[in-house]
């Protein structure tokens, strides 16, 4: 499935701003993403930046998973599944309607 531009909409991740007064967030920010010394706290502004809608590895695996998807969905085991999560879903939410 190709990519569109127009199904895409960029959404700021993590921002801050550089000021005379160079806090700990910069130090941080660099760190993250560039040195990777620094143990992350398990807080929840660190859990969504990591595994959050919006990170690197939520999109990679989504992507991985709507391939995958297209791939195999004619397959009897896929089907099954499907119905079955989607019952579920269902069950949970009392009504769910999927966008597949």
């Amino acid at each position: 499935m190709p990519i569109k531009q127009e199904d895409n909409e960029l959404k700021v991740v993590e921002s801050f701003v550089i000021s005379e007064d160079i806090s700990d967030r910069f130090f941080q920010f660099i760190d993250r993403y560039l040195f990777c010394f620094e143990q992350q706290s398990a807080i929840l502004d660190n859990i969504l930046i990591e595994f959050g809608d919006s990170s690197a590895l939520f999109i990679n695996v989504l992507g991985k998973c709507f391939w995958f998807y297209e791939e195999h969905q004619n397959e009897p085991k896929l089907q099954t599944a499907y119905h079955k999560w989607k019952r579920f879903m269902s069950i949970a939410y009392g009504s769910f309607e999927d966008n597949i």
